[in-house]
């Protein structure tokens, strides 16, 4: 139980840690074309990655059916996604997901991490309320921010019309994510 709250806090923490641009946006804002193609659709897998991963960890632990259904539906969005990124990798570059972007994204969740495990992000502090749905929505909010803040670069930098409808869809959908569990979030108060 205790690693579990630490993942969610983990989860949640991230907005914190985003008081200065996280290290995967800069690196994405500064290619275009076929490299921006590859470094987006890098980050954004393994950004499936640790979606797909907390939402299994935390299916089991949060209480409410609607939060369980929603972190179902995001391992399950998550490992589709995926098949599609690598797919497009393969088929227009030849090429695998780039581990070095990768590890940016990853990295921008370590900082994450720091917080987590009792170190302040740049002087804030929180008030948890041990709530593991209200910490899991919490934190999938702020990681919709950061998925739309990179699709939202797709538009104007990606060659790709396939990539840049997904990542239209991507902002739909986690805008309208975000309305929904902001109201749950609303009524659990």
């Amino acid at each position: 139980m205790k690693t579990l709250f630490l993942v969610l806090l983990c989860f949640f923490t991230l907005a914190l840690a985003q008081t200065a641009k996280p290290v995967s946006i800069v690196a994405l804002e500064k290619l275009e074309g076929r490299a921006f193609d590859i470094a987006f659709m890098s980050q954004m897998l393994e950004h499936h990655a640790i979606l797909e991963q907390i939402g299994q960890t935390v299916y089991a632990e949060v209480k409410r059916p609607i939060v369980q259904d929603l972190s179902w539906d995001i391992t399950v969005q998550s490992r589709t996604e995926s098949k599609s990124l690598l797919q497009w990798l393969r088929t227009w570059f030849d090429t695998t997901p780039d581990q070095n972007q990768m590890l940016l994204t990853r990295k921008d969740l370590s900082e994450t991490l720091k917080y987590a495990t009792g170190r302040v992000v740049a002087g804030h502090d929180m008030n948890m309320s041990g709530d593991a749905d209200q910490v899991f929505v919490r934190g999938l909010i702020t990681l919709n921010l950061h998925a739309m803040t990179m699709a939202k670069l797709v538009a104007t930098k990606s060659t790709k019309s396939e990539l840049k409808a997904f990542a239209q869809q991507m902002i739909t959908q986690a805008s309208q994510q975000n309305k929904q569990v902001e109201s749950w979030l609303a009524t659990w108060k």
